[in-house]
């Protein structure tokens, strides 16, 4: 099913729709998709700074997918829905790796507390004045 998105209030209003369709909480699909709670009820209240790549990682996490479509131009025979551009599968493949990092890393530690050090990380110089021997 197409939908017609002319606004800000109408894609917050169609991912609300398709969010509590999927029964998911606004912080469930928040998780999901890797934006954070507060930046989706912005976009489900119409606020008009969401970026593209958090809007498509959204949809990716809903099942859904944007197509844009030129109005000016034909469609192809048989109304056949064309497509997606390269670089559209290329960004939405991108978005479900991305995602799945998220969701690995979630399950290898899921307060972040027990990961290891980065390397190369350079240690902090010892207080003036200290002695090696009251340790």
């Amino acid at each position: 099913m197409d939908i017609l998105i002319g606004d800000w209030t109408k894609l917050g209003a169609t991912v609300r729709d398709a969010r509590t369709a999927h029964g998911f909480t606004q912080h469930e699909l928040a998780e999901r998709a890797g934006v954070s709670r507060s930046w989706l009820a912005r976009l489900e209240g119409g606020h008009r700074s969401a970026e593209l790549e958090q809007i498509l990682r959204l949809l990716d996490a809903l099942g859904m997918s944007m197509l844009v479509r030129d109005p000016h131009r034909a469609e192809p025979a048989g109304g056949a829905t064309p497509a997606p551009s390269p670089e559209l599968q290329a960004v939405t493949e991108w978005a479900r790796e991305q995602r799945a990092r998220r969701q690995e890393s979630r399950e290898k530690s899921p307060n972040g507390w027990d990961l290891p050090p980065k390397r190369g990380v350079p240690s902090l110089p010892r207080a003036v004045g200290h002695d090696e021997e009251t340790e």
